[in-house]
């Protein structure tokens, strides 16, 4: 009938297997991914890895991600890894949570994360050999977008209308705003310039490029005739540099 205490071991370890799903890597660690959290800027893996071996010469492990197949990234050696409890009691060994490793600027759509977990001394020459992978679904995409829509020319007057998706950089003190800017100069460092800015609602652009979406637009008055270039970009609140993604148009008055 063989060794009772053999088989009840087994069936512990097909019943662990079944409820965490876990993947086992070439070093010998198990590594299960629970949830993939999709930010407006980044997606984050959480989950856990398993040590079966108390004692390894060398040393704490290190984990890596990639998704796509390209975009990997790593932790340091012997990372802070967190408690789990949970698996603790159904593992035993030694247990962890996934230390945090944002990856930003993903795409819209469908991509593939991949997590294995190496010796800490090896995190930068072993193979990327992927334990465990999940599918994850981006619904907006996780980088700056803008567009000029139009420009308007009426004798001296002007009307421009744009929208900017500000993602990886939140407004704030000293951060970035979007804003315009004429023939390379921020509209309110023009002087005797006579112009109205205003922002609006813009749901059409916010269904494709997510709820960071938003209407700007702008009324110059008067401007001298000749050849102007109209931009919409990121203005620092301490500098005057233009960044971020720029729209621009160029036109007559």
């Amino acid at each position: 009938m063989g060794n009772p205490w053999r088989r009840l071991v087994g069936l512990t370890l097909l019943v662990s297997m079944a409820v965490f799903g876990a993947g086992c890597g070439p070093f010998g660690y198990d590594v299960h991914v629970d949830t993939v959290e999709v930010r407006p800027g980044s997606i984050v893996a959480r989950g856990w890895v398993h040590d079966a071996f108390a004692q390894r010469e060398h040393g704490c492990p290190a984990m890596r991600v990639s998704v796509d197949g390209v975009r990997q990234s790593s932790s340091a050696p012997c990372p802070v890894f967190g408690s789990r409890p949970d698996v603790d009691a159904v593992m035993g060994g030694r247990n962890a949570a996934l230390p945090e490793m944002p990856i930003s600027g993903l795409g819209r759509g469908a991509h593939r994360l991949c997590v294995d977990v190496v010796a800490g001394s090896s995190v930068a020459a072993a193979a990327f050999e992927p334990a465990t992978c999940t599918d994850v679904v981006v619904p907006f995409d996780q980088h700056d977008r803008s567009a000029l829509d139009m420009v308007v020319v009426g004798g001296t007057r002007v009307e421009a209308a744009g929208w900017y998706s500000q993602v990886t950089t939140d407004p704030q003190p000293g951060g970035f705003v979007p804003s315009w800017s004429l023939d390379g100069l921020w509209i309110g460092d023009i002087r005797a310039l006579s112009f109205t800015e205003g922002r609006t609602q813009r749901p059409d652009v916010a269904l494709v490029h997510g709820p960071r979406a938003e209407g700007f637009t702008l009324v110059i008055d008067s401007l001298a005739a000749g050849s102007h270039r109209l931009c919409l970009g990121l203005k620092s609140q301490t500098s005057g540099n233009l960044s971020g993604v720029i729209s621009c148009r160029s036109f007559t008055v």
